[in-house]
């Protein structure tokens, strides 16, 4: 089940390796014409920067939990500052990303009035990287350590060399560090080692050699062996998603989208998510659907959306309520979706006296707490199991967490407004968060 699966993420370290460029936005609206030229007249309301390219894919696996390392190579001129400010501002780590004076960083502005992107000006010159470059580049690989999972996000604008791609599969080999490919070119044989290579539909075809009447199958067989690859991913647009494993019939994933504003970064947050649970291990089925769901989420938005657990949570519940139940020993996915909202610990002490009167008391609480979430703390015994089934099934109830460690071993890791404790079916006493860590202090 997805949500069995979702429950086992915790934070990992992914190293993003790729053609890293800045995201430019221009921001503003048009009422008029111009009186020169019979174009349109943008009055302009603000202007942003982010990382762009493989530095899209580093700030979706932030926004997942994850650390991040980044190896590329930027120029050192105005624009590679400004990424590298970007950056900084994510808690990524760039130590390995160069800057170089002999090259020239890729830059891609957008103009958006309203909801609608108007034009795209892109300032970029293909570098040939130097020998020595490329050295640079391979002999810092003996700095990474603990990396859980290697994303290679290729956008075929020179940095990623035969050299450094066949440098990077190796020693993540070496090191028995899964690597996921989003690749670009005609000849996928380059990037030979890699755990699951993630091409779209048109990417796939190129590269195969093979015509547009050709099937899915054909094309994706092909890749395979080209590649020598054990997977293959290949996303199909409003299709979804399709997997192929070697000498397997295809597994078909259908788009969970509920609304397309824009598909610009889509593939990225696919790429994201897909390494956050293969690298969690979760096998690939699981982190499709998972990856489908945050891509659904993201074409919902205007410009390269950036998913969180949090709204992957949010979207589970959507879907099924047993998702709201919790093991105390995996609440990182918990502690993700509860970042940046307020929330309420009631700890049950006795779920056998439970009723409808308690419900009560919960939706009262909402109210007190301006309809903050409602978190329930209870026993993980059989008996207590089948009452949190029942209880998450109510809309009064957002999370339940099964109690394995104790109160004080849970308030180390969350901060709720308030912690509520409920008894003999009604409600026992109300601590503000503070006092709660304070009195189980003086306890212990």
């Amino acid at each position: 089940m997805l949500a069995s699966a979702f429950k086992k993420l915790s934070s990992i370290h992914v190293l993003v390796v790729g053609d890293f460029m800045l995201d430019h936005y221009t921001i503003g609206k048009i009422e008029r014409i111009s009186p020169e030229a019979p174009v349109p007249i943008m009055q302009i309301s603000g202007e942003s920067c982010r990382p762009g390219g493989a530095g899209n894919v580093a700030l979706n696996l932030a926004a997942l939990g994850a650390q991040v390392s980044l190896l590329g190579m930027i120029g050192h001129d105005d624009y590679g500052q400004k990424l590298v400010d970007s950056i900084d501002t994510s808690q990524i780590n760039r130590e390995t990303l160069f800057q170089e004076d002999s090259l020239s960083t890729i830059v891609k502005k957008r103009l958006i009035a309203g909801s609608q992107q108007l034009m795209r000006l892109d300032y970029e010159k293909i570098e040939v990287l130097s020998e020595k470059q490329e050295q640079i580049v391979i002999d810092s690989l003996t700095q990474k350590t603990n990396v859980d999972v290697v994303a290679i996000s290729d956008y075929n604008k020179g940095f990623l060399t035969p050299n450094i791609l066949k440098a990077v599969i190796h020693w993540a080999s070496q090191n028995s560090i899964p690597v996921l490919v989003d690749p670009k070119g005609d000849d996928f044989s380059k990037y030979r080692g890699a755990t699951l290579i993630k091409p779209n539909l048109k990417e796939a075809y190129l590269a195969s050699k093979l015509g547009k009447d050709s099937s899915i199958d054909d094309v994706a067989e092909a890749l395979i062996n080209q590649a020598q690859l054990k997977s293959l991913v290949i996303t199909r647009s409003e299709k979804g998603i399709s997997l192929f494993n070697k000498g397997e019939i295809r597994a078909d994933f259908p788009v969970v989208a509920q609304e397309v504003m824009d598909v610009t970064g889509a593939g990225d947050t696919v790429l994201a998510v897909l390494c956050f649970a293969v690298g969690n291990g979760l096998n690939l089925s699981e982190a499709i659907e998972l990856a489908n769901m945050a891509s659904g989420l993201a074409i919902g938005r205007l410009g390269c959306a950036h998913i969180t657990l949090s709204e992957i949570a949010a979207r589970l519940l959507e879907i099924r309520t047993d998702n709201k139940i919790f093991e105390e020993s995996h609440l990182f996915p918990l502690i993700q979706a509860l970042k940046t909202e307020e929330y309420v610990i009631c700890v049950v002490e006795d779920s056998h006296s439970i009723s409808l009167n308690m419900l009560h008391h919960l939706k009262e609480l909402k109210k007190v707490h301006n309809n903050a979430y409602i978190v329930l703390y209870m026993d993980e015994s059989d008996s207590s199991k089948e009452v949190a089934s029942t209880l998450s099934s109510f809309n009064e109830v957002d999370f339940v967490i099964l109690k394995k460690e104790g109160l004080s071993h849970l308030l180390a890791t969350l901060y709720p407004k308030a912690v509520v404790f409920l008894k003999d079916d009604k409600l026992d006493k109300m601590v503000p968060i503070d006092q709660a860590i304070n009195i189980l202090a003086s306890v212990n």
